[in-house]
């Protein structure tokens, strides 16, 4: 394993590290100006990355940023994000970075902007360069689709071909599959990921659980516990978990309290009484129903007085996106007047034999829906019964941005929808949403159909 590697603690990832110490190793004066990492979700890709060049940072051998690139939405987001941290990253006080960062409208003047930062740089320094400089794009293939980002991966990897100054620039793209990016042609180092084993996945939260052994248990004893406890959990959920362990650690975190707090009680774990498979034995029936999945969001008390009522009404839009049909959408959300008409009585009917409070089965499960189309229901609802002018299209994604930050809409893998098209879907309950809709006086039963 190579010595630089050979530093960096990540489980069965050795392979990938050697990889990565081969393709970005400054000690030997060697950084790819960019390189493509792939593998499913999961896989330990972004977390690798992260441990490896943090560890060269701390060894003051390159600077680094990770984007999260699903959250940006748009390329022009990613172009000055980067410029941003690069700005951060130099320790730059440039009164004028907004308006500097501001004349990069696109690919086309980035590069421009980017040598004005070195120019500005190497003037600062008395002509010494910086340190090279690493930046991880995550998950860049779900930017919106006309947002292109195999064209923004290209420019990118070609930046350096532009300008000597921009050789120290290495741009790493973090993928589920390399295929969606259509950038072959490229021929860029890549470095593969696989799905963890089960086994592997076991033993990495069980380090991750014994990291907080408590002090009155043997360590020994303590980890054959927590073993016995993964063991059980990841069997009675491996229908709903496969290998993601993403959705493995919230439902343990929720159930390990179950398990470790009569133990904790009594000081000791005795076989028959607090062991295990006895606590499980006692909790059979709450263990093996959806319990340790369900989403506490319902039973929370969230604060949504500190919701503006125009993030609530992006909400409200989306849950009728995610749960009508879109062949309704002409009646339900048309401002023709025949439309209009039609929806109240369709409604009226629909009100008398049914209470709000009761939803169809069909109701439970959320399915997706295009950006378009949200913000159309958006604009629909919200121009209807607001008076105050909605907020621009930069403004609504910025604002998709956090709400899909915060997991409150989702938006879904390349590979989860037909025709590949970027969709997004819901998140949050009906409770949640009534109560939303209650509070800014929209009256969201008339706008549900069964």
């Amino acid at each position: 394993m190579d010595p630089t590697a050979s530093r960096v603690q990540c489980a069965f990832r050795s392979d990938q590290l050697d990889l990565l110490a081969a393709y970005a190793n400054p000690e030997y004066g060697f950084m790819a100006p960019s390189m493509l990492v792939e593998g499913p979700s999961s896989s330990g890709k972004t977390y690798t990355l992260r441990k490896y060049f943090e560890h060269l940072q701390r060894n003051g051998q390159i600077l680094f940023s990770e984007i999260q690139c699903e959250y940006c939405l748009t390329r022009k987001t990613i172009l000055h994000t980067i410029l941003r941290n690069l700005i951060n990253l130099l320790e730059l006080n440039v009164q004028q970075s907004a308006e500097m960062i501001g004349k990069c409208d696109g690919l086309g003047t980035f590069v421009e902007v980017l040598k004005q930062i070195e120019h500005i740089y190497i003037n600062m320094s008395d002509g010494v360069r910086h340190l090279p400089v690493v930046f991880v794009l995550d998950r860049v293939e779900r930017l919106l689709p006309n947002e292109n980002p195999s064209e923004l991966c290209t420019a990118l990897s070609r930046a350096h071909e532009q300008s000597s100054a921009l050789d120290l620039f290495t741009f790493v793209y973090v993928v589920n599959r390399s295929d969606s990016l259509n950038i072959q042609t490229l021929a860029l180092p890549t470095i593969a990921f696989t799905c963890y084993s089960i086994n592997q996945i076991k033993d990495i939260l069980l380090d991750r659980i014994t990291d907080s052994s408590p002090s009155f248990l043997p360590p020994l004893q303590f980890k054959s516990f927590a073993r016995q406890f993964l063991d059980i959990i990841l069997d009675t959920y491996t229908s709903y978990f496969g290998t993601d362990i993403g959705l493995m650690v919230p439902v343990l975190a929720k159930l390990w309290p179950i398990f470790i707090n009569p133990v904790t009680e009594l000081g000791r774990i005795q076989n028959g009484v607090n062991d295990v498979l006895t606590t499980f034995q006692r909790n059979k029936s709450l263990l093996q129903s959806e319990q340790g999945l369900l989403d506490d969001l319902a039973s929370a008390d969230i604060p949504s007085s500190d919701l503006p009522k125009k993030t609530k009404y992006i909400l409200i839009a989306a849950y009728l996106a995610s749960y009508d049909d879109p062949k309704y959408d002409l009646i339900l959300f048309s401002k023709q007047r025949e439309a209009r008409s039609n929806r109240k009585v369709r409604h009226s009917k629909k009100k008398s034999t049914k209470s709000s409070d009761q939803l169809s089965s069909r109701m439970l499960s959320p399915q997706a829906f295009t950006l378009e189309r949200l913000l159309a229901i958006l604009h629909a609802i919200y121009d209807e019964n607001c008076e105050e002018p909605l907020l621009n299209d930069v403004e609504l994604l910025s604002e998709l941005a956090t709400l899909s930050t915060l997991k409150s809409i989702m938006k879904l893998k390349l590979g989860d929808t037909i025709g590949g098209g970027t969709k997004w879907k819901c998140n949050v309950n009906w409770s949640v949403i009534k109560k939303f809709s209650d509070e800014v006086g929209f009256e969201i039963e008339n706008f549900l159909i069964d």
